[in-house]
């Protein structure tokens, strides 16, 4: 039951006249139940593999009437693995449709182990699904799932491909914006296993 705080509300000086102040009961917001500690997906994605483990992804945006595209290239490496987290450090390229290349320089993310259970349920897939994709050469049997949602840009539909016995589990994605014809692919181009 939330507990009931009193505001006092005070008039300014004492003239004849003034009411007497009132307290005016305010309802305190209910504070959120602690949640639970989970096992971090980033955690997970990563943990069964080797120092060493590195993953290339490819991602080209194509815009619809538009010849040229922007590519990214990006790198995941796992650095360390702990009982209590892991690092990844992640290095990527990008040539942008008119030329311009852009070398990020490298980035270490720590993943613990746990963390917080987040507050909302994820996005519920549209539609879900198996199949076997091939990435850099190599067959993974995936699970697909589709989503939809709106964005300032319009409905934005995606589809994710993961596996896992893929590095980050994502093998392959696949996200449309319709209404500006804009698509962004993301594959699996290279994995390294020491």
């Amino acid at each position: 039951m939330p507990r009931l705080a009193f505001l006092a509300l005070f008039a300014a000086g004492c003239s004849a006249g003034v009411p007497a102040p009132v307290p005016v009961p305010v309802v305190a917001a209910p504070s959120d139940p602690p949640r639970p500690q989970v096992e971090n997906p980033q955690y997970t994605q990563w943990a069964a593999f080797p120092p060493g483990t590195a993953v290339t992804h490819k991602s080209v945006t194509a815009e619809a009437g538009h010849p040229a595209v922007t590519t990214t290239t990006t790198t995941y490496k796992l650095v360390e693995v702990a009982a209590d987290g892991l690092t990844v450090e992640m290095t990527a390229r990008t040539v942008r449709y008119d030329g311009t290349v852009t070398d990020n320089p490298p980035e270490r993310f720590r993943n613990p182990k746990w963390v917080t259970a987040p507050p909302a349920r994820p996005l519920a897939a549209q539609d879900q699904g198996e199949e076997t994709v091939t990435a850099a050469g190599k067959s993974y049997s995936t699970k697909w799932s589709k989503t939809k949602i709106q964005s300032e840009a319009g409905e934005m539909l995606g589809q994710v491909w993961t596996a896992d016995g893929m590095p980050g589990q994502i093998v392959k994605s696949v996200v449309r914006i319709p209404a500006i014809g804009k698509t962004t692919t993301i594959e699996v181009v290279a994995v390294v296993r020491p």
